[in-house]
């Protein structure tokens, strides 16, 4: 998501779009949708939601306008797009439908997942996805630690193309610095920072043994980290 710092306020605004005549439409701090100078503005800063909301440079007000801003945009570019493939011949549609296809597939991954960009090193025919889960669970059986921190690791394979699915990661309560967190306010960034570090170590030979099918994680198994 881009985010522009107001030069007077110091209040983050998140960018939509530029509109022309050097102005670019944003959502204020207040959530309402307006068009303004660019020149009002420092450079744009591109974060993660979770980056944003943690760091309080943005409100959830903010963030839910925007995406109702472009659900309605969508349903717009769906008419038109409606319009444009009925003036497409029967075999130019089917050229168009299999095109689609391919995007869907590629996209469906992406959901709910911020994804590495760049690419992590030695994975760069990797499209890679990162979603953090604070869900405490209960104890392995056998154990008595139990998971604090869940990292999910999402892999799709560029060329050839190919969904791999989904690496499941554990950090536990015993290797975290604030602990086990049961009050709604998720790990902390330290935490994070820590265990997608250790994530990063291993994950080229993961992912390789993932594309062999010789990986073994689920959410109920994840792998210890």
């Amino acid at each position: 998501m881009e985010v522009c710092k107001n030069n007077a306020s110091g209040q983050y605004f998140i960018h939509i779009r530029e509109t022309g005549a050097g102005e670019a439409l944003l959502v204020t701090p207040n959530a309402q949708i307006k068009s303004l100078k660019i020149s009002l503005f420092a450079d744009l800063e591109e974060h993660a939601e979770t980056h944003l909301l943690e760091g309080r440079m943005v409100t959830a007000g903010q963030i839910r306008r925007f995406h109702e801003y472009n659900e309605n945009r969508s349903a717009d570019v769906s008419e038109d797009l409606d319009h444009y493939f009925d003036q497409l011949s029967p075999y130019e549609q089917g050229l168009f439908i299999k095109k689609l296809e391919k995007i869907v597939e590629k996209s469906q991954i992406k959901n709910g997942f911020q994804h590495f960009d760049p690419p992590v090193s030695g994975l760069e025919d990797f499209d890679l996805g990162l979603a953090y889960c604070d869900d405490p669970a209960p104890p392995p059986p056998g154990s008595s630690i139990e998971p604090a921190l869940f990292v999910n690791i999402s892999v799709f394979q560029i060329s050839p193309e190919r969904d791999l699915g989904i690496i499941y990661y554990c950090r536990y309560r015993t290797f975290l610095s604030d602990g086990l967190r049961r009050d709604g306010t998720g790990s902390s960034s330290n935490d994070r920072a820590a265990t997608l570090s250790s994530i990063l170590q291993r994950l080229p030979m993961d992912v390789a043994l993932l594309a062999e099918g010789r990986l073994s994680s689920s959410q109920a198994a994840p792998i210890s980290v």
